[in-house]
Formats: structure tokens, C-alpha cells, sequence
């Protein structure tokens, strides 16, 4: 487990540096859900729900998770930006999920 961890850490690396948001998000999910199997004791009550780029939030609710979403746009612009393209380009935006496979992303 700790050797998966590792290497999913270095992809985290290299799809941030590669502006790859969509893979972070998914990735920083990944690592939370490992973290839970490896001490679900300690991590349950700390992974977060929900997701914004940027936010340092505790996003334990959806409550927490719609005040960090208004400021979604100035909180991290570019990943913003990509995430209106990906719901523009996408015909039901009502399910946009990532596929269960990492494609193009290289470990930094």
C-alpha cells in the first residue's frame, strides 16, 4: 500500500504540473480513499466530501462546499476555467464522471 501511495503521489506531481486538473481532482480522491483503508479510524472524520480547487476549506458539507464554490473563479482560475470547458463540452452535465483509469498522466 505504502508503494502505491508513493507512486500515486508522483502522479498527483505530475498532472498538477502538467495543468491537469480534472486527474488531480480524481488523484487527491484516490489518495484519500487509500488513506481511509490504511487507518479508517483516523481518516474517516478528516477526508473531505467535496472538492474545490484552490480551497483550503474543510469541505465536510454541503453547506461548507457551496461557500467555496461561489468562489470557485478566483480561488484557481485556471482549473476553473477547464472545468467550464469540460461541462460546455460535455452533453448531460449532470454526469460528469472520471473514468476509473489515468490516461496521459506521467509521475513527476
Amino acid at each position: 500500500m505504502i508503494h502505491r501511495l508513493e507512486s500515486y503521489e508522483r502522479l498527483l506531481k505530475g498532472a498538477r504540473r502538467a495543468k491537469r486538473y480534472f486527474d488531480v481532482a480524481y488523484i487527491e480522491g484516490y489518495l484519500n480513499g487509500m488513506m481511509c483503508l490504511a487507518d479508517p479510524d483516523e481518516w474517516r472524520a478528516q477526508v473531505p466530501i467535496y472538492f474545490v480547487f484552490g480551497s483550503d476549506a474543510s469541505l465536510d458539507s454541503f453547506d461548507a462546499f457551496l461557500v467555496e464554490h461561489r468562489r470557485a473563479a478566483e480561488l484557481h482560475r485556471t482549473a476553473f476555467a477547464k472545468a467550464r470547458k469540460i461541462v460546455a463540452d460535455t452533453e448531460d452535465s449532470h454526469a460528469i464522471y472520471h473514468t476509473p483509469f489515468l490516461s496521459g498522466v506521467t509521475p513527476a
